[in-house]
């Protein structure tokens, strides 16, 4: 019984000292109602998705950090360039002052308002395929769907055509 216990004992403090501190409450309720209102926005539940992301902005807010409430609304935004909606970020443009750089130039990404420097500062799949004289072949290596289709529809907003025609 002690040698159980011992055992036991030392699992314990091991997963102890092998994990960080937990992750907040927020953080997680964010991070489900982000994940939730974009399965909803992609299937066509408009009702869904618009009761989760409130949900997800609200955990957000209740941080009081306005760059984080801006990322968060940026998620929307990209969802909609995924399924060619083009219409202005409301959302983020209101708290665009307080966006850090990358958040600022992948809002700008999107909305194929592209400033110099902006390339550098994108996350690398879409700073990938904005290099890229064929976005196709470089998307081709993207792992995450989503973002697969976020840096689609922002090409083809940029007029780049991913469709080749057999000669």
């Amino acid at each position: 019984m002690s040698a159980r216990l011992a055992v036991c004992l030392f699992v314990l403090a091991l997963s102890a000292c092998s994990s960080g501190p937990p992750t907040p409450a927020w953080q997680m309720s964010a991070r489900s109602s982000l994940d939730a209102s974009a399965i909803a926005w992609l299937e066509g539940r408009d009702a869904v998705h618009s009761a989760e992301f409130t949900r997800a902005r609200a955990a957000v807010a209740r941080t009081g950090q306005l760059d984080l409430i801006a990322r968060a609304e940026l998620h929307r935004c990209a969802l909609r360039v995924a399924t060619l909606v083009f219409e202005p970020c409301a959302g983020f443009d209101a708290l665009a002052t307080d966006a850090t750089p990358e958040d600022a130039a992948y809002a700008r990404y999107l909305a194929n308002r592209l400033q110099p420097g902006d390339a550098e500062r994108l996350p690398p799949a879409h700073r990938a395929a904005l290099a890229a004289t064929d976005p196709a072949a470089a998307l081709r290596g993207v792992d995450d769907p989503v973002t697969r289709l976020v840096a689609a529809g922002a090409a083809l907003q940029r007029a780049q055509g991913f469709c080749r025609v057999a000669s």
